[in-house]
């Protein structure tokens, strides 16, 4: 459900222009969510009804966090 890819956005400096252009460049249709080193992950939904595109990008942003749970589990980490 994630979508094609995850994109992964450097360390940028916290509430910049700089970190913001980065972000919005990642995130596509192809690649609807992103990974922002040291911030944390973003999402975006494309649903045309604006609360439903909000629910997309959560959906998303859960699914990722599964992702994440499953793959520290594999290694033994717990989260």
């Amino acid at each position: 459900y994630i979508g094609g890819c995850v994109a992964r956005v450097g360390e940028l400096p916290p509430g910049s222009a700089e970190l913001a252009r980065a972000a919005a460049s990642a995130l596509s249709r192809d690649c609807p969510v992103a990974v922002l080193a040291a911030h944390g992950s973003v999402a975006v939904g494309f649903s045309g009804d604006p609360v439903s595109a909000v629910y997309e990008a959560v959906d998303r942003l859960e699914a990722l966090e599964d992702l994440a749970r499953s793959m520290l589990a594999g290694r033994g980490v717990e989260g």
